[in-house]
């Protein structure tokens, strides 16, 4: 531990190392209970945009420690992130990703397809009869997920492996002993559940940290299924697609001995993808109640870090 972390927990070198260690647990947890930073520096917090754009190249080359270096010390944080680690990481994005950009992009998807629309009907835009739904649907498939994937909000964010050093040991203890005063500046907490939440010991400090240093005010707190984004984007490409499928004009593009091959191909996929959005509401449903059990069954002896 570093010298500046011992004397802010208020632990004496002088006894010798094994003193130290010894009345480490004890004035660790006091300190951390206490909701104060080891510096004011170790309050930092990464904005969601930029969050959003590098964490998925990090994450795929295995360096999403390196996501520090786009984090900054702040005052105040708009959200803290709660998440176990045993999580798959593509969950995590997708939850982020739709929570946080699914409005923007459903919105500016909306006015695409409208204006298209519009474009079409008084014949400004040339027809386009090959596809399904003409401009209306590829104009709105296109600005929902461009804007899905390039809007870049401000907020705030709390990322553990962004905003607490994963190379410099110090600074990493530094960090963790600054935990209970970063909730404490969390305007909001982010709950993204796993079946493996309530089994880590520091997930489960988190929330309840969170709700104790708002004690005398309100408390925001968001508890979102690790399958929410994941079902939120199944069922919008199944209504795409089944849009397409109703607007595309199969007897005009194919024979007519063609037609009916065509129809049927087009059909089973639009039942696999339909029952791919209901095994995703299934599981979304199961997860829903395995975190209730999993609440209502909490013991603090079955926990891990």
């Amino acid at each position: 531990m570093s010298i500046l972390l011992a004397d802010r927990i208020g632990i004496s070198l002088d006894g010798g190392f094994q003193t130290a260690v010894s009345e480490f647990e004890t004035k660790y947890a006091d300190f951390v209970s206490s909701m104060q930073a080891v510096r004011p520096d170790t309050v930092r917090g990464v904005r969601l945009g930029r969050f959003l754009h590098h964490a998925p190249w990090l994450w795929w080359h295995g360096r999403i420690k390196d996501m520090y270096r786009h984090s900054e010390v702040v005052s105040n944080i708009d959200m803290f992130v709660s998440h176990s680690w045993q999580a798959p990481a593509w969950k995590r994005y997708l939850n982020l990703l739709v929570l946080r950009n699914g409005l923007p992009a459903m919105l500016l998807g909306t006015l695409g397809a409208s204006v298209a629309n519009v474009l079409s009907q008084h014949s400004i835009l040339p027809p386009l009869e090959v596809l399904g739904g003409g401009w209306c649907l590829l104009s709105g498939f296109l600005m929902y997920y461009l804007t899905l994937l390039s809007w870049r909000p401000s907020t705030i964010l709390f990322w553990d492996c962004a905003c607490i050093n994963q190379h410099d040991q110090t600074l990493k203890a530094e960090g963790l002993a600054s935990l209970g005063a970063i909730l404490k500046q969390s305007k909001s907490l982010l709950v993204l559940w796993d079946q493996t939440f309530v089994s880590r010991l520091w997930c489960m400090f988190e929330m309840a940290a969170y709700l104790h240093s708002r004690a005398d005010k309100s408390a925001s707190v968001t508890v979102r299924s690790p399958l929410t984004g994941v079902l939120v984007l199944s069922v919008h490409a199944c209504l795409e697609f089944t849009s397409f499928l109703y607007f595309l004009p199969a007897d005009s593009i194919f024979e007519p001995s063609q037609t009916m091959v065509v129809i049927g191909w087009l059909a089973l996929l639009g039942i696999l993808s339909f029952s791919f959005v209901v095994s995703n509401f299934r599981a979304y449903w199961r997860d829903i109640d395995t975190m209730e059990q999993h609440m209502l069954n909490f013991a603090l002896g079955d926990s891990k870090c």
